[in-house]
């Protein structure tokens, strides 16, 4: 099956965390969302508590907890951002790098193999034996070589039958 499309940039980044999507990631995200909204809610609860009770003991308390616990609070906010924001832009500037901007991207998928032009990790036939794994999302595929190297087939220009001889391709292999 031979197709002819774009590689968005919102494709690129959607593909990266497709790649990069598990189960322990998701699980890890979970509970640094959670512990970063648990940190901030004691922190504030704790700055009001002790700014209403000022010359008390579980005023003077609350802000010792407030002190102490801030720095989680910021250590964890730092980690969602560097990951929610950082991260995304790392990759649309690699997105740039490689020039895939208004290219469009021939994709040749056969039973032997995968061929994409322009590509570097199947820029020519390239055995199934060589991916290790690949994943689906509505909006593109993406088969790995590992978690760095991996080729994006965005679905966008595919009809029904076409994506469902596509996944039927890669079940096989």
């Amino acid at each position: 099956m031979e197709f002819t499309a774009p590689v968005t940039e919102r494709d690129y980044v959607r593909a990266y965390w497709l790649n990069c999507k598990s189960g322990f990631r998701t699980f890890a995200s979970i509970l640094i969302y959670l512990a970063t909204a648990f940190f901030w809610t004691i922190v504030i609860a704790s700055w009001i508590y002790a700014k209403i009770h000022p010359v008390s003991n579980s005023g003077q308390y609350a802000q010792v907890v407030a002190s102490i616990l801030l720095p989680f609070a910021v250590l964890l906010s730092l980690w969602i951002l560097i990951f929610r924001v950082l991260v995304p832009f790392v990759v649309r500037g690699r997105y740039r790098r490689e020039g895939l901007a208004g290219v469009n991207v021939s994709f040749n998928v056969h039973e032997e193999g995968l061929h994409i032009q322009p590509s570097k990790f199947a820029a020519e036939m390239t055995s199934w034996s060589h991916f290790r794994y690949w994943r689906e999302s509505p909006e593109l595929i993406v088969v790995g070589i590992n978690l760095k190297k991996y080729c994006i087939l965005p679905k966008g220009t595919l009809d029904i039958e076409q994506q469902n001889t596509l996944r039927a391709v890669l079940i096989a292999v």
